[in-house]
């Protein structure tokens, strides 16, 4: 999904529900690259189409700005309720559940 990228920042923005406006920024931080890549590109696929019945999706939402050797850059964004899908503008696929948590044990997530 995304490649081989050199670096990564994430953004995480308040969703419903919180003293914050909904879509307010929240917090970034600089990741290692690498791993959130590589599990990305391994992330299973969602078929273009489907239909699906997910949980509730409260609008929190991860925005993973990838930097390239080139000086391209590829934005990814993450749900991290409902279905928890992550997307590239081509690409849809599940956000693996150990990198939602490896970046919500930087960045925070929303109170319940």
């Amino acid at each position: 999904m995304p490649g081989q990228p050199g670096e990564l920042l994430a953004c995480r923005y308040y969703g419903f529900n919180q003293p914050q406006p909904v879509g307010t920024f929240a917090r970034s931080a600089r990741f290692a690259s690498s791993p959130i890549a590589a599990a990305l590109n391994a992330a299973r696929r969602v078929p273009k189409g489907e239909t699906f019945s997910c949980p509730a999706d409260f609008a929190e939402t991860m925005v993973l700005l990838f930097g390239y050797p080139d000086g391209s850059t590829l934005t990814v964004t993450a749900s991290t309720g409902g279905c928890g899908f992550a997307h590239n503008g081509d690409l849809t696929v599940w956000m693996p559940g150990a990198t939602l948590a490896r970046l919500e044990a930087v960045l925070g997530h929303d109170r319940s």
